[in-house]
């Protein structure tokens, strides 16, 4: 008996200036156990050799590789990858992957992955809605491991546990890990504009509607060389007082909160759509991180008090002052 062709995985790839890795990143995409994959990149205006780069790649490797530029005003990170899934609503593939331009991919990323959604999708239904992603190592430019697993490198809470409320304001999800399937797709895209980041959007609309499931290996070399998009900071360098991180990160979390809420409303707008609706107690959670800004102080305390109870005093401090503050963002 022949054996049966691997599901097709539709590679979604953003790029711009990459040229010092981007070659790197197409070999081990392309050198990937699972076989049966298409690559489409959208690059956002390079101005280096980026282009010819991946024009060269496609001559050179006959591989199944579309180059899309982008010729609009409109760039960034977040709306590439947002213009990518709406390019991939198109596809005739059922499964799909962000890719970053400048990492390393372990040869069995693609092939674990589909091993673990085929085994959901057997378990629940084709049509759920799915996103698995997994750790990463941190690597350095010249990929020397800097640490072998970015969650706890970044201190994040355990991917396994995270669940709502808490994922209405904190996402542990990183993009360029993730598999997810048509279902998905469907739900998340387009991606509101007020979304902080494309991969939060997408998990927040699969712990929602489907599954989100965390692979706790690494399967991804995460190159850090300092113009990542985002990037991966040490956790005690986060919390240090000696480091600008914490002060950046102060300024900066109101206006991340306040985007939180917005995509909180939007999400609890799509209760329904393609016919499902929001998991469990899940939508309560939604419908109350959305009304934050319709909240009065006491309530906004309360709140505060009943998630961050495991806070210092002048954490409770800031943050009262920071949900307080978001209803004028």
């Amino acid at each position: 008996m022949p054996e049966l062709t691997p599901p097709k995985i539709h590679i979604l790839l953003a790029s711009y200036n990459g040229s010092e890795f981007i070659v790197e990143q197409l070999n081990s995409i392309f050198s990937q156990l699972h076989q049966n994959i298409k690559v489409t990149i959208r690059d956002d205006g390079s101005i280096d050799n980026t282009v010819e780069l991946i024009n060269n790649y496609k001559t050179n490797k006959n591989v199944d590789m579309t180059l899309i530029e982008n010729t609009s005003n409109k760039k960034g990170h977040s709306s590439n990858f947002a213009a990518l899934s709406e390019i991939a609503l198109k596809s005739d593939c059922n499964y799909f992957c962000f890719s970053d331009q400048d990492d390393v991919w372990h040869s069995n990323k693609l092939s674990l992955l589909m091993s673990e959604m085929q085994g959901l999708e057997k378990s629940h239904a084709n049509s759920i809605p799915i996103l698995l992603h997994s750790d990463l190592v941190v690597v350095d430019a010249e990929l020397k491991e800097i640490a072998p697993s970015f969650v706890k490198f970044q201190g994040l809470p355990n991917p396994k546990k995270h669940s709502f409320p808490e994922f209405s304001y904190q996402n542990v999800v990183t993009g360029c890990t993730c598999m997810f399937n048509k279902a998905l797709l469907n739900i998340a895209v387009p991606i509101p504009a007020c979304s902080p980041v494309h991969d939060w959007w997408f998990a927040l609309c699969a712990q929602s509607f489907g599954i989100v499931k965390f692979i706790d290996v690494p399967l991804i070399n995460y190159r850090q060389h300092g113009v990542n998009s985002i990037g991966a900071t040490h956790v005690e360098d986060q919390r240090s007082f000696f480091k600008k991180y914490i002060y950046q990160s102060l300024v900066k979390f109101p206006f991340l909160l306040s985007s939180a809420i917005e995509q909180a409303k939007y999400l609890k707008g799509l209760d329904g759509c393609e016919g499902f609706k929001i998991n469990g107690d899940y939508n309560k959670y939604i419908i109350e991180f959305s009304n934050i800004k319709n909240m009065s102080f006491i309530e906004r305390s309360k709140y505060v008090r009943t998630n961050f109870n495991n806070r210092s005093t002048g954490e409770l401090v800031y943050l009262n002052l920071v949900f307080f503050s978001v209803k004028w963002l």
